[in-house]
């Protein structure tokens, strides 16, 4: 018969099997012949056993396009077969149909094997319908932990297993009966299969884990605040201990003064009572005296008014030469006690018997003067303060402002020796060019010294860090201990971002560079619980040998690349796959994928022998076209790269050639200029098969070698 008389007008994806039957239904195809209006079909069977089929018989139920049995074809025989395992077969072979069918149930009764063992269908059961094998993708949430467990067991993956009635399928994709313990294929134990990779059971098992990681972290953190909380309280004890112990000094302290005032005062009043118990005892010897005298005076009265006019008239006269010799004893007084002044208070003294005078002869001007010499003992004494009003006082006398600045400055120099830093920059400020760079610089190194061994490293650093240039003075050394001293409280507080910057500002210093290696370890394990394995990944190349960085990092490297295979972003991928130093613990098949692609991706950009030895790499059963491809490379890759220049005077220096591949067809360029596939010439440029250039320029002929 022509075959444009048949017409499939139906096809029937049946993907049955029946369990211990070697066969595997794939499909029926209902076909009408045109011409007799006949109805035929064709069964495609699958040998899934592990021997050659020379044979089979089936039965089949034909049923009409409402569910009505129209009738069994019984018998239809396959003979004379020789069917290798997953080969296909009953493609040519037609069965005639009843009138009307519609759809096909289709039984295995028996099966011939080459070695002469059968399969026979006793019970005539129909195969159940099994769904197409589904291939385990990286990018799949279930993937980690099934690529551990297979890891432990060996098992190279490729579909998720299948368990159905009487039977399950392998992640081969073998299909094995319920009594076969390990698939013959691949070697796979059922137990396993079907149990440790079951994807529902992953996700529930990943979720458990989910769960106990969230409690613990919980729980973590429920210890770090109530360690923070203890650590508060404790910190807070502490201080009310301290608050209460100060107040307890400072009640003992005035307590103390009062007892102090309290026993001056009633010496004081002692020495008032004695001092007045002595003026009674005069004044009543006075009086007793007086008693007597008066019967005297008396006598004498009539005597003393006679004389009393007399002595009037001369003491008028005598009290005015009195008052004037008085008045110049207080003035020479004065003066001897300025000249002859060597405290604050014989000054004092002296200033209040001048002002006292008045306007008497020079008093006024000997106030200044003595005002000016006692602010030179107030200096003498370190009261600054008192000092610089005297002289604002004194205004312009002498050089009163002029000595101001000085006074400034030297209460700077007091201050700073005193380690009171903050009065030394008020005085110095206001001392103004008095104060030179180098004395407001050792002022500085002084404060900032000051601050380091008191633990302030903040506070140092930002007055450490406004003496600009570095000198030999030391302040090098006392930022870097500043910078330790950060990063090690950064680092006690878990800060490790914080610590790593503090850290890289004193390398050298100490044991920083250990330290710092610490540091990234531990940075890398909070990337690490946080999942965000790039950043984890480099700070463990950056803790170098600490620890298991180095284990951990190999780890990281293989993650990321098939983290970044999963995403479908090859080219980072395979960066990722070209740090690693360990590719045995890498998923094979997505390494070779990943390489695969990646050179794809270069194919069209740039080859270079990674390309070529990638394509070389790849198993030509999953990538067929890799060889083919590596071919191509393979004729010109010797041509590919740098060459420099051998000759004195060459221009240029480097000839520079590189590839691409389009469409199989391979095109170079040399220095930009493309390259004439026969001649291997780019202009004045030709490439040579020994790994040789040579460059022409006028009569000149320069040679390279890569």
């Amino acid at each position: 018969m022509a075959e444009s008389k048949y017409k499939v007008i139906k096809v029937i994806n049946q993907s049955e099997w029946t369990q211990d039957c070697p066969l595997f239904l794939v499909r029926s195809q209902i076909i009408l012949h045109t011409e007799s209006g006949k109805l035929f079909v064709v069964n495609e069977f699958a040998n899934i056993g592990f021997q050659n089929v020379k044979g089979c018989v089936i039965r089949m139920e034909c049923r009409g396009e409402n569910g009505e049995l129209l009738g069994n074809v019984d018998n239809c025989a396959y003979q004379n077969l020789d069917i290798a395992r997953n080969a296909v077969f009953g493609g040519n072979k037609l069965f005639g149909l009843p009138e009307g069918t519609n759809e096909i149930g289709v039984i295995v009764k028996s099966v011939t094997n080459a070695d002469e063992t059968t399969y026979t269908n006793t019970a005539m059961r129909r195969g159940i319908k099994i769904a197409n094998p589904v291939k385990i993708d990286p990018a799949d949430e279930a993937y980690d932990v099934l690529s551990e467990r297979v890891g432990a067991e060996g098992v190279k993956i490729k579909f998720w297993p299948q368990k159905f009635e009487g039977g399950w399928r392998c992640t081969c994709a073998q299909i094995n009966s319920d009594s076969v313990d390990v698939c013959p294929l691949c070697g796979v134990k059922r137990e396993f299969a079907v149990e440790q990779m079951d994807r529902e059971g992953i996700l529930a098992y990943k979720e458990q884990l989910r769960r106990e990681e969230e409690e613990r972290i919980r729980r973590e953190e429920e210890e770090r605040q109530a360690a923070i909380r203890a650590e508060e309280e404790r910190k807070r004890k502490e201080e009310e201990e301290r608050l209460r112990k100060e107040e307890e000094e400072r009640q003992a302290a005035i307590r103390a003064e009062e007892e102090r005032k309290r026993k001056e005062e009633e010496e004081r009043r002692a020495q008032e009572r004695a001092r007045l118990d002595a003026l009674m005892a005069k004044k009543e010897a006075i009086q007793k005296y007086n008693m007597k005298q008066r019967v005297n005076d008396i006598k004498r009265a009539f005597i003393l008014i006679v004389l009393s006019i007399s002595i009037i008239v001369i003491g008028v006269v005598g009290f005015g030469f009195y008052q004037t010799a008085r008045t110049a004893s207080r003035y020479d007084s004065a003066k001897n006690t300025a000249a002859s002044a060597t405290t604050v208070a014989d000054y004092e003294k002296a200033i209040a018997g001048f002002t006292s005078l008045g306007s008497y002869r020079d008093s006024e001007s000997m106030v200044k003067q003595t005002k000016y010499d006692y602010a030179e003992a107030l200096i003498g004494e370190n009261r600054y303060e008192e000092a610089i009003n005297v002289y604002k006082e004194l205004g312009l006398y002498k050089s009163s402002a002029q000595n101001i600045p000085q006074t400034y400055l030297k209460w700077g120099d007091y201050a700073r020796a005193s380690s009171d830093y903050e009065q030394a920059y008020y005085c110095y400020e206001h001392a103004g060019s008095l104060a030179s760079s180098e004395v407001k610089y050792q002022l500085s190194f002084d404060y900032g010294s000051y601050l380091v061994s008191q633990n302030q490293y903040a506070e140092a650093v930002e007055v450490l860090d406004s003496l600009g240039v570095r000198d030999m003075s030391g302040v090098d050394t006392l930022l870097a201990k500043c910078y330790y001293g950060l990063g090690d409280a950064a680092f006690k507080s878990r800060d490790y971002t914080t610590a790593i910057e503090y850290f890289n500002k004193c390398i050298g210093y100490d044991n920083t560079e250990n330290y710092l290696r610490q540091t990234y370890y531990m940075l890398a394990q909070q990337y690490d619980q946080k999942q965000d394995y790039e950043n984890a990944y480099n700070c463990y190349v950056n803790a170098g040998d600490y620890n298991d960085a180095s284990d951990r990092k190999d780890i990281l490297v293989i993650r990321l690349a098939e983290q970044y295979a999963a995403e479908k972003n090859y080219n980072k991928a395979a960066a990722y796959y070209n740090r690693a130093t360990d590719l045995e613990q890498a998923n094979q098949d997505v390494y070779y994928e990943t390489m695969y692609y990646y050179a794809e991706y270069m194919l069209k950009s740039n080859v270079t022998e990674r390309v070529y030895n990638i394509y070389k790499m790849v198993p030509a059963a999953d990538y067929p076209d890799a060889a083919e491809k590596a071919k191509i490379i393979g004729e010109y890759i010797d041509y590919v790269g740098t060459y420099k220049a051998t000759s004195d005077g060459a221009n240029p220096a480097e000839v520079y050639v590189r590839m691409i591949v389009v469409d199989g067809v391979v095109s170079m360029r040399a220095n930009g200029s493309a390259v004439d596939m026969k001649t291997l010439k780019a202009g004045n440029i030709t490439l040579n098969k020994n790994g040789t250039a040579t460059v022409v320029e006028g009569d000149a002929t320069y040679s390279y070698e890569k």
